[in-house]
């Protein structure tokens, strides 16, 4: 079975050390760029089956270089997990809709479930995570449709306590009787 290649694109040593460590111990391949720049050079040469990129780096940052790998055809199917010790930079991120998301500190389980799953489904694999930007559209959209049925039933409820006060009193002037029109 070949070797799957993660490119980590973190400038932070720490974050990075631990990464290669965690990686190369499940046998992966692990290809590290310590900013957006240095990775963009990588890829020129090199296809990961995933990237794992910090949000904050000097130079060319995760969101530039997120839009310079989706914007190229040779590597915009690359799935991208986006690692943030900023929630709401992550939330920000999001919006760009990436695959998924880390918070720092970096929950090892998690990372590495992650990365079987994009190992295994590509991008595809995001449809089985959750995603919070994701999550957030969707209850925006939802709260829209219950506001809209809201004023649709208020509206209705209105109309049908009209049409009801108009037949109880006799008043017909929303509606013709067919037999006083005739001659």
């Amino acid at each position: 079975m070949e070797t799957k290649k993660i490119l980590i694109v973190e400038d932070d040593q720490t974050t990075a050390a631990f990464l290669d460590a965690v990686l190369k111990k499940e046998g992966y391949d692990v290809v590290i760029a310590h900013n957006g720049r240095i990775a963009l050079s990588l890829l020129d040469g090199m296809k990961p089956d995933v990237i794992i990129c910090d949000v904050m780096m000097p130079e060319v940052n995760g969101y530039e270089f997120f839009k310079q790998v989706r914007g190229n055809s040779s590597t915009s199917e690359i799935p991208f997990l986006v690692l943030t010790a900023h929630t709401q930079i992550g939330e920000a991120f999001g919006e760009l809709d990436i695959e998924a998301m880390l918070n720092k500190p970096i929950n090892t389980q998690e990372l590495l479930e992650k990365l079987r799953l994009f190992v295994s489904y590509g991008k595809k694999a995001a449809k089985f995570m959750p995603n919070p930007a994701r999550q957030k559209k969707v209850k925006r959209l939802l709260l829209l449709i219950a506001a809209v049925t809201a004023v649709i039933f208020v509206a209705g409820a209105g109309l049908f306590m009209s049409l009801t006060a108009q037949v109880s009193t006799g008043e017909d002037s929303a509606v013709a009787d067919p037999m006083e029109t005739a001659p």
